[in-house]
């Protein structure tokens, strides 16, 4: 968990670049915890919404 840091505004938008250009699964690791708790989140709801309606 490192933090990143910019050097300066051009550093900082060649980033946002670099970043948009990105596929969806690299976008995720560059935040893992996030990622996972995304994922969490989604299995979390889904087990609610089947359970609520009764298919367990």
């Amino acid at each position: 968990m490192k933090t990143k840091s910019f050097y300066d505004e051009e550093n900082r938008e060649t980033f946002r670049e670099e970043y948009a250009a990105m596929a969806l699964h690299e976008k995720a690791m560059e935040n893992p915890a996030l990622a996972v708790a995304g994922i969490l989140a989604v299995v979390t709801f889904g087990l609610v919404v089947v359970d609520a309606v009764g298919l367990v």
